[in-house]
């Protein structure tokens, strides 16, 4: 979910945590974040405590992504159209493309012979080790990284 840095200044919300690069529509329009906020907000009715990342020149106010959008049975648009309603549902040939967006296959280009490459871990101390676990779980809290079980695996490289 995204938030335009003019509303997070507007409502004295002040983004904190990684900036993390945006890429909007294609990989040559992209953006860095100006980091996150937290903030409840109310729609239709409804309060909803949600994490949004906040990005400078937003073409809209707030964006709700797919995570948000899957939490319900129906979205609906309301548009002020004169004729009914217009349906998309699971069997409809049609959907609308900002909520299907495929995810991307990992390592396609890769020849079948390769093999995983999983290098030995670090030793880290306590803080370190602290520090990396607080970083991982924010951000798998706010949805730039997943669990994962794959094979390949890289030594962790942090600052402070």
């Amino acid at each position: 979910m995204y938030l335009s840095a003019e509303i997070a200044q507007r409502v004295y919300l002040e983004p904190s945590g990684l900036l993390v690069k945006v890429t909007l529509a294609s990989d040559s329009a992209s953006t860095v974040s100006d980091g996150f906020v937290t903030s409840t907000i109310k729609l239709a009715g409804r309060k909803y405590s949600l994490d949004f990342m906040v990005v400078e020149g937003l073409c809209t106010d707030v964006i709700l992504g797919q995570r948000f959008m899957k939490r319900h049975r129906n979205v609906v648009f309301a548009t002020g159209g004169f004729e009914n309603d217009f349906v998309l549902g699971d069997s409809s040939a049609c959907r609308v493309a900002a909520f299907k967006t495929p995810t991307p296959r990992l390592f396609r280009n890769l020849q079948p012979s390769v093999k995983p490459v999983a290098t030995k871990s670090h030793q880290f101390n306590a803080d370190d080790q602290a520090f990396i676990k607080h970083e991982i779980d924010y951000l798998l809290k706010i949805d730039i990284i997943e669990p994962s079980s794959s094979p390949w695996r890289a030594h962790e490289s942090h600052c402070k």
